[in-house]
């Protein structure tokens, strides 16, 4: 074999060992892991069936918040990012700790046991992109302080189906915070909070300047129309200030 010979042939199995291989494992790790607070470790892991699953992300944090609830989160290139569909996630199963269910976004999910850890499926979603979804979703917004400073924040959709509501005290100590579904009983407004389970019912009555809230106790506010965009970018200042996720 002459050096022409050879170096088409070398060519031929470069052009082979190109088009056997998948690209994804040349361009990103198939997982990621970190250490919470505690020291224990967790990992994210690509589906063999979606091996881009990661979309690039270089990172994973995992973080206890304010309630005591672990927040994984990607990133790239130190910028928080979004998966690319479903990955695995392993992680590591509390001391004295034996359920295998939980609800994520109100969605109950059951574990699997996997040596000393649970593993699921889950979908990371980057919090710039949970806004943008907030901001597509909810269209409606009104905003209002009362003759004691609180301020009042609410958002809801088209059909008044679901909503947030967001009060904070005129110190600016303490926040509540209700998101979830609205139920309309007569002329009172119920939002229902997924998570907490608390709720808030008010009737509402259109004034000239937006809309009076009045309240079981008998408390009422005047909220004026805001653009629901400014309104979620305010209740994000908030979730921030307070640490609460969104």
């Amino acid at each position: 074999m002459n050096k022409l010979q050879k170096g088409i042939a070398l060519t031929l199995v470069l052009i082979l060992i190109s088009v056997c291989i998948p690209q994804s494992v040349f361009a990103e790790p198939l997982y990621l892991e970190a250490k919470d607070s505690e020291g224990k470790t967790w990992r994210v892991e690509t589906p063999s069936s979606s091996p881009l699953a990661l979309n690039g992300a270089d990172e994973l944090r995992v973080e206890k918040n304010a309630d005591g609830d672990y927040i994984a989160q990607l990133f790239k290139n130190g910028n928080e990012t979004s998966s690319n569909g479903l990955i695995w996630i392993y992680q590591p199963i509390p001391a004295g700790v034996t359920a295998k269910k939980i609800k994520v976004d109100g969605v109950e999910i059951t574990f699997s046991v996997v040596g000393n850890t649970w593993k699921y499926a889950a979908e990371f979603t980057s919090e710039e992109a949970k806004i943008a979804r907030l901001k597509e979703v909810y269209t409606i917004g009104y905003t209002g302080t009362d003759e004691e400073g609180t301020a009042l924040y609410y958002v809801t959709d088209e059909d008044v189906s679901i909503g947030i509501f967001v009060i904070v005290s005129s110190d600016e100590q303490e926040a509540i915070i209700l998101a979830g579904p609205i139920t309309e009983n007569g002329d009172q407004l119920t939002i229902n909070d997924e998570e907490s389970g608390d709720s808030l019912t008010f009737t509402v009555e259109e004034v000239e300047s937006g809309i009076r809230l009045t309240f079981e106790d008998g408390s009422t506010t005047i909220l004026i129309p805001t653009p629901a965009h400014e309104v979620i970018d305010t209740i994000k200042e908030i979730f921030d200030e307070y640490d609460i996720y969104i």
